[in-house]
């Protein structure tokens, strides 16, 4: 396995531990804005930004540079969709509970986006100054 990877893996498994305490302190202080089924939702972030970064961190050493873009851009695009999915099967299934849900899973969608960028800004950088 990779050292870089498993750098940002460590990274953003702390950071799934650190938005699931999130997550619970808010279920516990407003409950009339909780949503049990978010932490689901956490799971699958963890999984599908592991498996984006581990793609991505390979294509960076790609000889073609438009690879590692074609591949993040793919990642990212892929991964919207796939949350817009999310919140419309939510809608089918727990019509009363979308709100909530929905709002929960764009605040955690940004916050893993922010990780990503800033995760692959800083391989980037490194990358750079070899």
């Amino acid at each position: 396995m990779n050292a870089s990877f498993s750098k940002n893996l460590l990274t953003l498994i702390i950071f799934t531990f650190v938005v699931v305490a999130i997550v619970f302190v808010w279920n516990n202080l407003f409950p009339a804005y909780s949503n049990q089924h978010i932490y689901w939702v956490i799971l699958f972030f963890l999984g599908m930004n592991a498996f984006a970064l581990k793609i991505i961190i390979g294509k960076m050493n790609s000889e073609n540079k438009n690879e590692f873009t074609i591949t993040f851009l793919g990642f990212t695009g892929m991964k919207l969709f796939l949350n817009l999915m999310i919140i419309v099967i939510y809608a089918v299934v727990n019509k009363p509970m979308l709100f909530t849900f929905a709002i929960m899973l764009l605040a955690i969608y940004m916050l893993y986006t922010f990780l990503e960028v800033y995760l692959l800004m800083r391989l980037l950088k490194k990358a750079n100054n070899k």
